[in-house]
């Protein structure tokens, strides 16, 4: 539990948002991912064009109540399911509740997330996921496998019954990318 609450803040990012590691080694593509960070279930969907540098994550997620299985019920009946909308454009960044059809934007500052100090990770091996040659990092039991750049699969084991996941469902290379990707939906108030 003490490893949860420890790397949370970060995990939540890296889950929820997606990390801001551009540039990518391919130009755009289209990914699916499965998630649970530990307090929420969801999938996100990751589209991306000039190698990550414009990007869009839609991401529908549900409280994992049995995190809180000491809460009271009418605390666990009271998460509910959310709908997100990020989308990264040369100069902006556009947060939106899909559920509330609101939003905010904001300067796009370029800083990316910290990354993990050089000693604490290390390329520990390659693997094949997804039909795709993945290079392997450890942070300290924090496993992402990276493919092109890209984190397509990321695992951290909790403790016996916890486990924190992300995992590429599928990836479509091929994605023709539409101007109204990175559009913010008209129905949106900013």
């Amino acid at each position: 539990m003490k490893k949860l609450l420890t790397c949370l803040p970060l995990i939540v990012t890296l889950f929820v948002v997606g990390q801001t590691q551009a540039p990518y080694e391919i130009k755009s593509a289209k990914i699916d991912f499965v998630f649970n960070n530990g307090l929420q279930l969801g999938t996100k969907t990751l589209i991306f064009t000039d190698s990550g540098k414009i990007e869009k994550a839609v991401a529908a997620t549900e409280i994992d109540t049995s995190f809180f299985k000491n809460m009271s019920k009418e605390f666990n009946e009271n998460l509910g399911a959310s709908k997100t909308m990020i989308i990264q454009t040369q100069d902006s960044v556009f947060t939106i509740d899909l559920k509330k059809l609101t939003g905010t934007k904001r300067q796009r500052i370029n800083v990316g997330i910290p990354s993990f100090p050089d000693e604490q990770k290390k390329k520990t091996d390659t693997d094949t996921f997804l039909n795709r040659e993945c290079e392997i990092v450890d942070f300290q039991g924090f496993k992402i496998w990276y493919w092109k750049g890209i984190a397509v699969k990321k695992e951290m084991v909790i403790d016996a019954t916890h486990k924190i996941y992300e995992y590429a469902t599928s990836i479509d290379e091929d994605y023709i990318i539409k101007a109204e990707d990175f559009e913010v939906p008209d129905n949106v108030k900013i």
